[in-house]
């Protein structure tokens, strides 16, 4: 396995022919973007040939519940730092979002919610209403992720499959294994090599030296 790190100087050196060098046309936030965007790609199509995600590629989220970001006994609101990988019209890459309890009895289901307006209509209703306790509701706008249930979840766990994987506060760029199933890096490589890098390695890279260009100013 490797790190964002790694996977981005792979891609770099790919391109300019296994050189390294300390100036080239891609800074890392760049490389990084790709590699996530590439991972996007592949992750994508191993869904919709699989119907299911890649267990390697699946991220737990434990956002912090903050009070004053609350509305409602019955709703809990997170920011999310990253959207989920959309796999097709219906489905996107969040897995499960609930309680982080270890009871497993006591874990109840999520049920997503397309719109407030939807949301309306099940709350109307006192079977599908999720103030029954039967399920958690979840709302994402954007962002803004609202977990509507009986009572108020101060604990909550989110597990998927995240757009910017490196956007989690606990991800560590340095330390932490990239999301993704190693048979699978290949198939990224070859998609950003050929879908953007071919094109932007055609620029010419910066010739100076950072610690030159640093000299010749002074």
């Amino acid at each position: 396995m490797a790190t964002i790190q790694e996977l981005a100087e792979r891609i770099d050196r790919l391109v300019s022919g296994s050189i390294s060098t300390d100036e080239g046309v891609f800074d890392n936030d760049y490389l990084y973007s790709l590699v996530n965007t590439g991972r996007a790609f592949v992750l994508r199509q191993d869904f919709l040939k699989f119907r299911r995600w890649s267990p390697q590629a699946i991220q737990t989220l434990y956002p912090e519940f903050d009070i004053n970001f609350q509305d409602s006994v019955c709703y809990s609101r997170f920011q999310l730092p990253s959207a989920f990988i959309q796999a097709n019209a219906v489905q996107d890459g969040l897995v499960y979002c609930g309680s982080s309890s270890s009871k497993i009895m006591t874990t109840r289901n999520f049920r997503r919610i397309k719109s407030r307006t939807e949301l309306a209509d099940f709350l109307k209703n006192p079977k599908t209403t999720p103030a029954s306790g039967k399920y958690v509701a979840v709302l994402i706008e954007g962002l803004l992720m609202t977990l509507i249930s009986k009572d108020i979840i101060k604990e909550p766990m989110i597990t998927g499959v995240f757009d910017t994987p490196n956007a989690l506060e606990t991800f560590n760029l340095q330390r932490d294994f990239y999301p993704i199933s190693e048979d699978m890096i290949p198939d990224m490589e070859t998609f950003i090599l050929k879908s953007t890098m071919g094109m932007e390695a055609a620029k010419d890279a910066d010739v100076v030296s950072d610690s030159a260009d640093t000299k010749m100013r002074k």
